[in-house]
């Protein structure tokens, strides 16, 4: 409801619904593009922002994990490798 009581289309409102849609757009757009960008930069992932595994655990079934554009270090790799579960015969 208008905060001036009426149920008829206000002019200013439209202007104003208009006007945020046109801000959400362009902060949508203005942090797509930022996180493009930290992807381009980053040495440790690919050019969807998956980390790439080193090839001393590439031969394992590691689950495919987001990048967060820093250093991972080689026992955090290797701590995501799965255990072998115990078969019940």
């Amino acid at each position: 409801m208008h905060p001036n009581g009426t149920e008829r289309p206000c002019r200013a409102c439209g202007d104003a619904r208009h006007a945020r849609q046109q801000w959400d757009t362009r902060t949508a757009e203005t942090a797509r593009t930022a996180r493009q960008a930290r992807i381009d930069a980053c040495e440790w992932c690919d050019d969807l922002g998956w980390r790439i595994e080193p090839s001393e655990v590439r031969d394992h079934d590691i689950p495919a994990i987001r990048c967060e554009h820093t250093p991972m270090a080689l026992d955090e790799w290797q701590s995501l490798i799965p255990t072998e579960e115990p078969s019940h015969a």
